[in-house]
């Protein structure tokens, strides 16, 4: 199931800013049909006012790293622009709502009184708070933003209902995690590569720190001793996620055994596996992974429904959305 980032209220699924700054001068007709949903229309309205939140929101996080105008580049390198991925992403999660609305009450799923007059308080503050300039350019009246709120609540509370019903489990062998602490130095490359002395230089340093836990020190104790930082983590079955030269002697070891210095064509490492089953880290994997096979099982529920409600995208409507406007995520008082 994709979590879809945005719009919650408290007791609600959605929320809000409280306000937005936007610079640009595009404006569009909000009344126009973007796509149809089987039966159901999508206003450019809903769909530009979804996007341009999600923008600020996406601006906000990611504009200081990858720089202004990151929406015109083709960040994935497969042809697209950011942007037309983004707005591609947009439309399906309005699909994908549209047909959670209308499966909500075979899950009985509905939006109480209490629900509709919280989402007309947080709609109507959301435009008190914003310039006429915003508004428009986002394409944001009371209609718009209350029924983009109205769908994303209900269609959360329905995408969650359905991946509540899967049938599935996870047991504690599928999930089991072991704990275990490290220390990486890396043989470096090309002209910053450790010649052979350093390399064994390095593994006399790994050699310390093992004499010294073996001596009753901790891993942190012992690295900080030899200038280097110990870090900890845990594996499951696969040791997804770390050298699998490192974790092949992990699982070699018992509850508090070392490994060797293990060389890697490009790392020195030195390893002990602190716990054998950890508790805590289990919980969390079982979890993780009845969430994946929970959105597995959602995924082939909605995309099955997908056949019977076929999306028609209008692309000339959705052409004139362009990302020409910047927002700027602002804290109202």
């Amino acid at each position: 199931m994709k979590v879809y980032k945005a719009l919650v209220v408290a007791g609600l699924c959605v929320s809000m800013a409280a306000g937005l700054v936007g610079c640009g001068n595009n404006t569009l007709d909000g009344s126009k049909t973007v796509a149809t949903v089987g039966e159901k229309t999508i206003t450019l309205g809903e769909a530009n006012f979804l996007l341009r939140y999600q923008q600020a929101e996406t601006e906000y996080y990611y504009e200081s790293m990858l720089g202004e105008g990151f929406y015109n580049m083709d960040l994935m390198g497969n042809g697209s622009t950011y942007g037309e991925t983004v707005k591609g992403d947009v439309i399906t999660q309005l699909q994908e709502y549209c047909i959670l609305e209308d499966k909500a009450a075979d899950y009985g799923v509905a939006l109480s009184e209490e629900d509709a007059a919280k989402i007309t308080e947080v709609a109507t503050a959301f435009l008190a708070a914003n310039s006429e300039e915003t508004k428009a350019q986002m394409t944001a009246d009371q209609a718009t933003v209350e029924r983009v709120l109205s769908l994303m609540t209900i269609g959360m509370r329905t995408a969650n209902a359905v991946a509540a019903e899967a049938d599935v489990t996870v047991t504690d062998e599928e999930a089991a995690q072991k704990g275990f602490s490290y220390v990486s130095i890396s043989k470096g490359s090309g002209d910053e590569a450790l010649s052979d002395d350093e390399i064994q230089a390095a593994k006399n340093q790994l050699a310390a720190v093992a004499a010294s836990v073996a001596s009753g020190n901790t891993m942190d104790a012992a690295a900080v001793e030899q200038g280097l930082s110990a870090y900890s983590g845990n594996f499951g079955q696969d040791g997804a996620g770390y050298d699998a030269t490192m974790i092949e002697a992990l699982n070699a070891a018992t509850e508090g055994e070392l490994t060797d210095v293990i060389e890697t064509e490009t790392t020195l490492y030195l390893a002990q596996l602190t716990s054998e089953f950890d508790e805590e880290a289990t919980a969390s994997k079982k979890e993780s992974l009845l969430q994946t096979k929970q959105s597995e099982y959602y995924n082939e529920v909605i995309n099955g429904w997908k056949e019977s409600y076929p999306l028609t995208i209008e692309d000339a409507v959705w052409a004139d959305v362009k990302f020409n406007n910047s927002y700027e995520l602002v804290t109202v008082e």
